[in-house]
C-alpha cells in the first residue's frame, strides 16, 4: 500500500458540509444504504468578474452489503533440503478495491512469476537449503486481516523459525525503485540491486540508477501498519523487506488501477515487473541458499547506537545546531537513522574546523575502528565455517 486508510465520520462531515450522513442500518446479509447531502461551498476565483459556483448540493446514495464471508489464505511451500524447519517467506495480498492492476495485481503477477522460475529451477534438481514459502494474503483492504489472522495463530512458531519476510504489495506504480528494510537486510539488498539489471536503462543496474537519482543508497524503514510485513515485524520480529517501483501513484484504490493504465503509464513494457521479480526472488534464494545468513548486525548496532539516551554517541549526533551541515553531505543519508561508518568517516575532516566537536570526532575515529575490527573478526569467523562446513562435506561424501 502507498497510501493511509481511513474513514471519513460524521464529525467530520458535519465540520466540512454543514449535515451528518444518514444511514439505514441492517442487520447481517441485507444492503446498507447511505444517503450523503454534499453543501459545496462557492469557490473563489482570482480573475477579474470571475466567481466559482455556490449553493450547488450534490446527493449520493451509496449500497453496501453486509455480510460475514470466508476468506482464504493459500500457501505454495518448497521445502528445504538441511533445514526444513527455517522458513524464507514472500507475500503478496490478492484482494483489491477495485480492478487493482497495480494494488495488489502487479506484486501478484510478480510473486507468481517467482514461482514459475523457482519450477524450473526444480525441474533442474535444485532444492533450497532453508524452506521457501509463497504467500497469497486475502482480505488485506479489510485492515491485514489475513496476514495478521495468521500471524497470531502461529506466533510462536514464527518468532523463532522464520528466517525473514519479503513484501511486495505494489509491485510497479510507476518510475523509480524503492526499498524499505530493517537494518540487518540492508547489505544484502545493496548487494542484490547490483546483480539486477535496471528496467529504464540498459547499461546499469538497479543499484547504478537508484545512486543517480538519490545520490545515496536511502533505504525506507519499515514503520507502516497497513503492510502485511506489519504483524510479522512487529508482532513476530521478523526481519523483513518491502520493494517497490515508483510511489503515490495517482489512481490508488479508484476504478483507473486498470490494465489500460498499466499499459499506458505504470509499466507499458512490463519491465519494471521483472526487474521487481529479479530483486525479490534473488533475495530469497540468497536468504534460502547461503550457508550462514547474510544478515549485517554490525551495522544494525550502528544504528540502535543512534537512539540512545542523551548521554550517548546516537543523541549527541543529532545535535543538528552543529553538525546538520554534515548529515546533509552527500556520502550519507538524510535520515540519521540510516548514517554508516562508512559514511561517517567521510565527513571526519570538517569536524577539525568545529572546536565543539573535537572529543566527538575522537569518539567517532575509536568507533568506526571498532567497527573495522569487528567486521573483520566476523569475516575470519565466516569463513572458518565455511572451511569447517566444506571440509564436513567432502569427508562425508568421501
Amino acid at each position: 500500500m502507498t497510501g493511509r486508510r481511513g474513514f471519513v465520520g460524521p464529525e467530520l462531515t458535519e465540520a466540512l458540509y454543514g449535515s451528518h450522513p444518514t444511514a439505514a442500518l441492517c442487520p447481517s446479509g441485507e444492503t446498507l444504504t447511505l444517503n450523503l447531502t454534499l453543501a459545496f461551498v462557492p469557490a473563489i476565483d482570482a480573475r477579474p468578474g470571475r466567481r466559482g459556483f455556490g449553493g450547488s448540493e450534490l446527493t449520493e446514495a451509496l449500497y453496501v452489503e453486509k455480510k460475514i464471508a470466508t476468506i482464504h489464505n493459500v500457501f505454495a511451500i518448497i521445502r528445504g533440503s538441511e533445514e526444513p524447519d527455517r522458513y524464507v517467506l514472500l507475500g503478496n495480498h490478492r484482494d483489491a478495491w477495485t480492478y487493482g492492476a497495480v494494488d495488489p495485481n502487479s506484486g501478484t503477477a510478480v510473486l507468481l512469476d517467482i514461482a514459475r522460475r523457482y519450477a524450473l529451477m526444480m525441474r533442474q534438481g535444485w532444492q533450497p537449503q532453508r524452506t521457501i514459502v509463497l504467500c497469497s494474503w486475502d482480505a488485506d483492504e479489510f485492515g491485514m486481516i489475513g496476514s495478521t489472522e495468521w500471524v497470531e495463530q502461529n506466533l510462536l512458531n514464527l518468532g523463532s523459525k522464520v528466517v525473514a519476510y519479503l513484501n511486495v504489495d505494489c509491485a510497479v506504480q510507476g518510475p523509480g525503485f524503492f526499498a524499505g528494510a530493517t537494518p540487518q537486510l540492508d547489505n544484502l539488498l545493496i548487494e542484490v540491486a547490483k546483480k539486477v539489471q535496471d528496467p529504464d536503462s540498459e547499461s546499469m543496474t538497479i543499484y547504478d540508477n537508484w545512486m543517480i537519482t538519490n545520490k545515496v543508497i536511502n533505504i525506507q524503514r519499515l514503520s507502516g501498519v497497513d503492510y502485511d510485513f506489519a504483524p510479522l515485524l512487529q508482532h513476530a520480529g521478523v526481519p523483513s523487506v518491502d520493494l517497490y517501483y515508483g510511489r503515490d501513484f495517482p489512481v490508488y484504490h479508484t476504478a483507473f488501477d486498470s490494465y489500460n493504465w498499466m499499459t499506458n503509464h505504470g509499466d507499458p513494457l512490463f519491465q519494471r515487473h521483472v526487474a521487481v521479480a529479479g530483486v525479490w526472488g534473488l533475495l530469497a534464494l540468497h536468504l534460502a541458499d547461503d550457508p550462514i545468513l547474510p544478515f549485517n548486525y554490525v551495522l544494525h548496532r550502528t544504528i540502535m547506537e543512534l537512539h540512545k539516551s542523551p548521554t550517548q554517541l546516537g543523541e549527541r549526533l543529532l545535535d543538528f545546531a552543529i553538525l546538520r551541515p554534515y548529515l546533509q553531505h552527500p556520502a550519507i543519508s538524510h535520515d540519521p537513522a540510516t548514517v554508516t561508518s562508512k559514511g561517517l568517516q567521510s565527513i571526519l575532516a570538517g569536524f577539525e574546523l568545529i572546536p565543539r566537536v573535537r572529543s566527538l570526532q575522537l569518539e567517532l575515529k575509536s568507533r568506526i575502528e571498532e567497527f573495522e575490527k569487528l567486521d573483520k573478526f566476523h569475516m575470519e569467523q565466516m569463513e572458518e565455517e565455511v572451511t569447517a562446513r566444506n571440509a564436513h562435506t567432502s569427508t562425508e561424501s568421501w
